[in-house]
């Protein structure tokens, strides 16, 4: 019968290295699959058992996550999406919503294969996700290829300042992009709204306000904010 620790041992080795964020997960269960020299059997269990509750609720985060990004996946973004809604309505606050496309993606797709792509939004999420600074804040996958933040009380001007940061942090990694006739880098096409949640106001209609900005920011050129 293997030993607890060998069962953390053998948990490490399934975990993905797809993303960035598996990665980090899979070095911390290896090093908590080694436990510290010198432990009495006893201590030895103790200190597995303490790992792996610690561990369970990591994987538990995990399963929130989009595998491809290891940004929010498109249900817990979603939920937190309507939790704040509600929450910003109660308060009377006002909430902000980007949603984001990387220029023709769909062309870059096409040429480089799915796995290139998965790779490069790797990359760009990372870079986005540096910027999402405040413990509220929401960045994950809204659907398909366009992925969103929720700013929680944060008027227009605060959700443009932070629209323009995401934006020019993408043009800094200069990742290549071949099949753009935006740029010759990877760039993002940006679309916000915000409001004060009110009884006359519909999470639906703030959504579409939200794609139209987007798509109008597309149909001008791309890397720009359109709101």
């Amino acid at each position: 019968m293997k030993s607890k620790t060998s069962r953390v041992l053998i948990v490490a080795e399934h975990i993905s290295d797809a993303t960035p964020f598996h990665k980090v997960l899979k070095e911390h269960w290896e090093v908590a699959a080694i436990p510290p020299s010198a432990l009495s059997s006893a201590e030895e269990a103790q200190w597995v058992l303490l790992e792996s509750q610690r561990f369970r609720a990591i994987l538990q985060q995990a399963a929130w996550l989009d595998t491809a990004t290891g940004a929010l996946n498109e249900d817990r973004l979603h939920q937190g999406l309507v939790s704040e809604w509600r929450r910003n309505g109660r308060n009377q606050t006002p909430i902000s919503l980007l949603l984001m496309e990387v220029d023709h993606i769909a062309a870059y797709t096409e040429a480089m294969g799915e796995e290139k792509r998965d790779e490069m939004m790797g990359r760009v999420m990372g870079s986005l996700g540096e910027n999402i600074q405040r413990a509220g804040d929401l960045l994950g996958r809204f659907d398909d290829e366009i992925f969103a933040c929720v700013l929680p009380e944060t008027d227009t001007l605060g959700a443009v300042s932070v629209a323009e940061r995401i934006r020019a942090e993408v043009n800094l990694l200069a990742y290549p992009h071949g099949h753009s006739t935006a740029a010759p880098i990877v760039t993002l096409s940006i679309g916000l709204a915000s409001l004060v949640p009110g009884r006359n106001h519909q999470l639906e209609h703030f959504v579409e306000s939200t794609r139209l900005a987007l798509a109008r920011a597309q149909q001008r050129g791309g890397n720009q904010v359109v709101f």
